[in-house]
């Protein structure tokens, strides 16, 4: 449980007020104390209200102004926010919101104050030459350990869904969802999932689900399908030869990591699907349904049973299908790319984007502290 108080508290001195309701016994308690003190920073909800507007629930770093919410999770939350001093060394008050987007960011916050693990993946995969970027999370600002607000860390914003909302509507009757858009996520989630993978020492995601699977129509590598970008890295691991991980041995992790890349895809496709019932690609679709499946029994396997199987590595299962996938997707038709822009709702999501900036720049204008607390409602 985290109670919200505007600075540290000092449990040595007595504060039990986090311990309330789980522990009478002295010593349990003192061990909570200690528990609590190297896991959590904990603060008081702002309590600012203005016409309009209302607070927004969790701390941000000093130096960033809160736009929206962009997302929660159960380790931690994140926001669209923009630096403190885009807005402070603006003498008109009446600029556009547009003039702010380009400094536009998503600052994350982390509950566990000690876990370093998503910028260390990060900043590594920003320093290999070859890394294909598009599809990883931009590192905006490194962050740290903010007095407040905690472990922190600003990424590149993506104004898109993830692919989780995306398909969604896809799960009702009557909706299929196009053959070449699976084509082309298969493609590129690939291309990064397989390329972290191939690293000498190989990087895991840790967490790769649909939910943390963005689509960026901003930025498209082939002209009407956006382009996929992978985020979360808070659960990543590099595969050091001499690192340790319990019980489970660099290759079955290695493995599991993988298994969660082809069950993703084989989701997708055991969706109601718009496809050929015959033809090449009927046939094609048909064989790569089943090297899915094939390859979810081979990753899901543990230990000397898995020893005997080859080639189940996402990079390896990318050579044998990109090509098939490329040439699938070239042919998709104009409905299709109309279908595809209109779910990704980029004017909506604009439009809500402008509007919580012009706020925001309404707001600061009027000269007020602690205005990086305010936020309008989303």
């Amino acid at each position: 449980m985290i109670y919200m108080k505007h600075k540290v508290p000092s449990l040595a001195e007595g504060d039990d007020r986090n311990l309330k309701d789980h522990t009478t016994d002295p010593v349990s308690k003192q061990k909570a104390r200690a528990h609590v003190s190297l896991t959590f920073i904990t603060f008081d909800k702002p309590t600012v209200r203005i016409m309009g507007f209302r607070p927004i629930r969790n701390p941000l770093p000093k130096d960033y102004i809160g736009v929206m919410k962009a997302g929660e999770g159960a380790q931690g939350y994140t926001y669209f926010c923009v630096p403190k001093h885009a807005l402070e060394s603006s003498t008109n008050h009446e600029q556009k919101a547009e003039t702010l987007k380009g400094q536009l960011c998503v600052v994350k916050i982390t509950k566990y104050v000690h876990d370093t693990r998503e910028v260390t993946a990060m900043k590594w995969i920003k320093e290999l030459r070859d890394a294909p970027t598009n599809r990883f999370v931009g590192l905006f600002d490194e962050g740290g350990l903010d007095e407040t607000a905690g472990r922190w860390l600003a990424m590149s914003p993506i104004l898109g869904p993830s692919l989780r909302e995306f398909t969604m509507p896809y799960s009702q009757p009557r909706k299929s969802l196009p053959m070449e858009f699976v084509w082309h996520i298969f493609h590129q989630v690939f291309e990064g999932i397989g390329y972290l993978h191939s690293r000498d020492p190989p990087v895991l995601h840790g967490d790769f689900y649909a939910t943390n699977i963005m689509l960026d129509p901003i930025h498209q590598d082939f002209f009407g399908f956006p382009n996929v970008v992978i985020i979360d890295f808070g659960s990543a691991k590099i595969l050091h030869p001499d690192a340790l991980f319990g019980l489970i041995g660099p290759k079955e992790l290695h493995a599991r990591d993988a298994w969660s890349a082809y069950d993703l895809i084989y989701r997708l496709t055991s969706m109601s699907i718009e496809k050929p019932v015959v033809g090449t690609l009927a046939d094609q679709w048909e064989q790569f349904t089943e090297a899915l499946d094939d390859m979810r029994l081979a990753t899901g396997l543990t230990g000397s049973t898995q020893e005997d199987i080859e080639g189940w590595e996402t990079y390896l299962f990318l050579e044998k299908w990109k090509k098939v996938a490329v040439e699938a997707r070239g042919k998709t038709p104009p409905e299709v790319f109309e279908e595809i822009a209109s779910g990704l709702k980029t004017t909506e999501i604009n439009e809500k984007l402008d509007a919580s900036l012009q706020a925001v720049v309404k707001r600061h204008g009027g000269g007020k502290p602690g205005i990086h607390q305010i936020s309008p409602s989303v």
